[in-house]
């Protein structure tokens, strides 16, 4: 296959999605440790996914199938976007963001809010009522509480990680980048698994076209306290943090391909593959629920702009193991923000619509860009 590829992105006012291609194959190797050699027979793919894909009619919906990409089905449809979901921890619920509480999607003002729906897609109820953007929730353990970003159209003010009840009610905020300099931005928070903490990424700059080109990772008590930065996230413009099962380390994206670093701070790791041709990049890494694996989005590549393979894959959570879930790669049926829980498998869906996929690429990341469009 030889086409461009785009990994979707926010704008400046949420964390980018996307991945600096050019830059994918230098990776700042001197800080990271060495990944381990293969390893034989990869473990059987239990649980179920939430993804998301662009539709037919180029917009962001949600997906669910088995973890191997089997009987895979669309949950949301619609003109409005439906993307960044995540699983309360027994697969009853799905907590996700979308703009269709924007009262008109064709004016300049974008609002987007958090939500919660079932795994089908039936009973669908808005979380928060942002007047702006609030958006990449996150559940806690107990599926009591929601984390989130947001500013509630008041940057100075308001902007910041918020928790609350997943009913929206609770509502108090935890973090507060506004108070630390003019234009940051804390994104993409998650609760680890003993419900204690929550892990984020804060974003210091940004291009012109709102991607992040300076970030690092945080780690906060849920009350607030105690918001420490993984310094050695720092140069590696990272995003996406997802915590493992027993909560000693976290997986989540670079300017190239996953790495894993402790909750701590120590032993950053690089999960780059070793390939015979060509590079690799990743996006939207997480653990699989038994910790021993990571799924993620990747994509390898001869030259920026021609591309070997794309989409859902599976490594061993040291990064050995490599590979693409089933499925046609000579499709761009690129699935971004993988979320894994386990689940009992899903059968085949009645509706042959409903396992559809589009055989067109999704839109520039920038297009996508402007749903989230920052306002201050």
């Amino acid at each position: 296959m030889t086409s461009s590829t785009h990994f979707p992105s926010r704008s400046r006012r949420h964390a980018t999605r996307s991945v600096g291609v050019a830059g994918a194959a230098i990776l700042v190797s001197s800080l990271l440790v060495a990944s381990p050699p293969a390893e034989a027979a990869p473990p059987t793919l239990t649980g179920i996914i939430v993804f998301q894909r662009a539709d037919e009619g180029d917009q962001w919906q949600l997906w669910v199938a088995n973890a191997d990409l089997s009987n895979e089905r669309q949950i949301s449809a619609g003109p409005y976007t439906s993307g960044f979901a995540t699983w309360n921890s027994d697969g009853s619920r799905i907590a996700f963001d979308s703009n269709r509480s924007d009262p008109d999607l064709t004016d300049d003002v974008s609002v987007n809010d958090v939500f919660t729906m079932n795994p089908d897609g039936s009973d669908v109820v808005q979380v928060t009522d942002s007047g702006s953007f609030a958006g990449d929730p996150g559940w806690s353990p107990d599926g009591k509480w929601l984390t989130f970003e947001s500013d509630f159209n008041d940057y100075f003010g308001k902007a910041g990680i918020w928790v609350s009840r997943s009913d929206g009610s609770h509502l108090r905020r935890i973090t507060a980048p506004a108070d630390v300099h003019d234009g940051y931005w804390d994104t993409a928070p998650q609760f680890s698994p003993d419900g204690k903490r929550l892990v984020f990424t804060r974003a210091f700059s940004f291009d012109d076209e709102g991607n992040i080109v300076d970030s690092a990772l945080y780690v906060v008590n849920v009350d607030g306290t105690h918001a420490r930065e993984l310094t050695a996230t720092r140069d590696l413009v990272p995003g996406d943090a997802n915590w493992s099962p027993d909560g000693k380390t976290l997986t989540f994206e670079t300017s190239g391909f996953p790495a894993t670093i402790r909750a701590d701070g120590s032993q950053l790791r690089d999960l780059t593959p070793e390939l015979a041709e060509g590079y690799a990049v990743g996006a939207d890494p997480v653990y699989s629920p038994d910790g021993r694996q990571i799924m993620l989005l990747h994509a390898e590549f001869t030259s920026p702009t021609d591309v070997i393979s794309s989409g859902l894959s599976v490594m061993g959570k040291n990064g050995n193991r490599l590979r693409y879930l089933p499925g046609d790669l000579t499709q761009a049926t690129e699935e971004h923000q993988p979320d894994w829980v386990l689940a009992p498998r899903l059968v085949p869906a009645t509706s042959k619509s409903a396992t559809t996929r589009s055989a067109s690429p999704p839109a520039p990341a920038q297009e996508h860009a402007a749903i989230y469009a920052r306002r201050r």
